[in-house]
């Protein structure tokens, strides 16, 4: 089992992973303890980029780890899922794998959630669509 760890910065993501991860006998993926192993102190940037660039390193790793060991409960830590294409990201990357995926969001960013769907420019398909996948996701 993955289970995602989705809230706005401060929201209590890292502090509530560490107590679930204890019970489940979980490794946590951490996007900032990952970003300090790849990169210098100096090249640190904390833009998007590099963000996204850890992100895609937390992925694959979370890959590994379950074509590994099938039976093995993962937490992924580290960002707060406030954009639409961070969502379609691991959506992408979690279809790949062969064990379920649990989403835990945090009250905070249901808000964030709506008004993302409210946004996406298109047609009303386009929107259900938008909201489909998002529902799918969260379940």
């Amino acid at each position: 089992m993955i289970t995602a760890m989705v809230g706005l910065p401060a929201s209590g993501k890292s502090t509530m992973a560490r107590p679930l991860a204890a019970s489940l006998s979980a490794i946590i993926l951490d996007k900032d303890q990952i970003r300090a192993s790849l990169f210098q102190r100096s090249d640190i940037e904390y833009s998007r980029e590099q963000d996204d660039f850890c992100m895609h390193i937390l992925f694959q790793l979370a890959g590994y780890l379950v074509a590994k060991n099938s039976a093995r409960h993962i937490i992924m830590d580290g960002r707060p899922f406030g954009r639409w294409y961070q969502f379609e990201a691991l959506k992408e990357a979690m279809q790949k794998l062969p064990i379920p995926v649990r989403v835990t969001i945090f009250p905070c960013v249901l808000k964030r959630l709506a008004t993302l769907c409210a946004t996406v420019k298109g047609s009303q398909r386009q929107k259900k669509s938008v909201a489909s996948s998002l529902k799918r996701l969260v379940n």
